[in-house]
């Protein structure tokens, strides 16, 4: 391993996303709670009103979409710096997201006022599919630019 700046970013992220799911479940609806609170205020200033479960549902959603998403960026760095196989290095990555995913479920289902969901697993392997394709779209637009000059 070349690069052990790029393995230790990816531990650092796991272990946050870990950290979030240890937490009991008013802890965490407390502080998703902040959030959705902080974004209702935004959208009353623009006249938007929404129903305060649906943006909490929201909220949540998003939570493991992006912790997923930056965990899978996190992956296609240390790939990319270690020089690993990138015929399959983006399988990879997914399936180390479907598993973080699925341990972080597990872990989850063991705290006190928490719940497990599959959907919670789907919503983070979006976040990682995402990142994918955001890496390839720039990827693609910087290789097309710079054939240009």
């Amino acid at each position: 391993m070349k690069h052990r700046k790029s393995f230790y970013m990816i531990i650092i992220w796991t272990c946050i996303i870990f950290g979030q799911s240890l937490l009991n479940g008013v802890l965490s609806s407390m502080e998703s709670g902040t959030f959705t609170a902080f974004f209702n205020q935004l959208l009353m200033i623009v006249n938007i009103q929404i129903d305060m479960d649906l943006l909490h549902t929201i909220v949540r959603k998003t939570a493991h979409v992006g912790s997923y998403f930056i965990l899978a960026l996190c992956y296609i760095y240390f790939f990319i710096k270690n020089e690993i196989n990138k015929t399959h290095q983006f399988y990879m990555i997914l399936l180390f997201i479907l598993i973080t995913g699925l341990l972080d479920e597990g872990i989850q289902s063991l705290i006190e006022g928490r719940t497990s969901s599959l959907y919670d697993v789907g919503f983070d392997f979006l976040g990682g599919l995402i990142a994918i394709i955001c890496f390839q779209i720039i990827n693609l637009m910087y290789n097309r630019h710079v054939k240009k000059i």
